[in-house]
């Protein structure tokens, strides 16, 4: 990240599926580059959530900083979570 310091808002714990998700849990899944891994996972969202992710993910595509692959995955869960 080229000295950037990764600083993911603060999610609640959601449940997923089958199984209780932590914070990291989420953003693995919201950056997993998996179309519907990403809606599943922002479905579950609450309002505040949603727009707290939006506005980091919308952060990590435009800043200077982030590697190549966090910016291409960024990149995707935005295309997804606008269909």
């Amino acid at each position: 990240m080229d000295g950037k310091q990764y600083r993911a808002p603060q999610l609640a714990l959601i449940m997923g599926a089958s199984e209780l998700l932590s914070p990291e849990g989420i953003w693995d899944e919201i950056l997993s580059c998996d179309h519907e891994r990403v809606l599943n996972t922002w479905l579950q969202l609450n309002t505040d959530e949603q727009t707290a992710l939006l506005a980091h993910l919308e952060r990590m595509v435009k800043e200077n900083g982030w590697h190549e692959e966090q910016v291409a995955s960024a990149q995707h869960a935005l295309d997804a979570i606008h269909g």
